[in-house]
C-alpha cells in the first residue's frame, strides 16, 4: 500500500485498522508530491491518500497518478 498522509499518527491508525482486520501489509508513506511521484517507479496493489495535505490534495494526488499512467486503485480519505 503507499499512503500518501502527511501524519504519521493517522497513519499508525490506518495500519492498526488492517492488522485487527487481519491484514498484514506492505506499505509506504510520502508526505510530498515529490516522494510520491518517485515512489511511483514501484508497483502497488493500493494508494490510499488523505484528502487535504500540505501544500497539495488528494486530487492533486491523483493526477500525479494518473500522469504516471498508472492503473492502481485509488482511495481518498479524510479524518
Amino acid at each position: 500500500m503507499l499512503h500518501v498522509e502527511d501524519s504519521e499518527a493517522d497513519a499508525l491508525f490506518l495500519r492498526r485498522e488492517f492488522r485487527q482486520a487481519g491484514h498484514e501489509i506492505e506499505y509506504l508513506r510520502v508526505d510530498s508530491l515529490a516522494a510520491l511521484r518517485q515512489a511511483l517507479d514501484e508497483p502497488w496493489d493500493v494508494i490510499i491518500s488523505d484528502h487535504g495535505l500540505p501544500g497539495f490534495d488528494a486530487l492533486d494526488a491523483l493526477r500525479a497518478v494518473r500522469q504516471a499512467e498508472i492503473d492502481t486503485p485509488f482511495l481518498i480519505v479524510s479524518g
